[in-house]
């Protein structure tokens, strides 16, 4: 009976765990708030197929399925990934492989790079760009 008790008292926290983290919606990710922050008040338009990388002043990886290109007009440009890019996070790089002329489109391979190494951790084709203005 001794050895029970505390089975028995494991056992409870642990489903007093399980139902608090089902009962608790999920938090937005790093990325997800950062996100949120960067269309905070901007209003989505149509995608559209390309956008021009002479505009874009910068470059952010929300996750493995989203991407964000910001011009100098206060547009921000959203990319999602179909199905995911293994390996796209946070303090990668992203290398276009052959940019249409002056231009990113979808469709278009995007490689994923670890920066300071240059090891490659995947190739993925990007989705269309909704931009986002205010």
């Amino acid at each position: 009976m001794r050895h029970a008790l505390p089975l028995i008292v494991a056992g409870c926290a642990a489903g007093a765990l399980a139902a608090g983290a089902l009962a608790t919606p999920d938090a937005p990710t790093r990325g997800e708030a950062r996100m949120e922050r960067m269309l905070a008040g901007k209003t989505p338009g149509p995608a559209q197929r390309c956008i021009r990388l002479r505009e874009i002043d910068g470059t952010t990886i929300v996750d493995d399925t989203t991407i964000l290109y910001r011009d100098g007009s206060r547009t921000v440009y959203r990319t999602d990934i179909p199905g995911g890019c293994p390996g796209m996070r946070d303090g990668r790089a992203i290398v276009t492989r052959q940019p249409s002329q002056s231009q990113l489109c979808a469709g278009e391979q995007i490689r994923v790079v670890e920066p300071q190494t240059g090891v490659e951790y995947g190739v993925c084709a990007i989705g269309e760009f909704v931009p986002y203005r205010s």
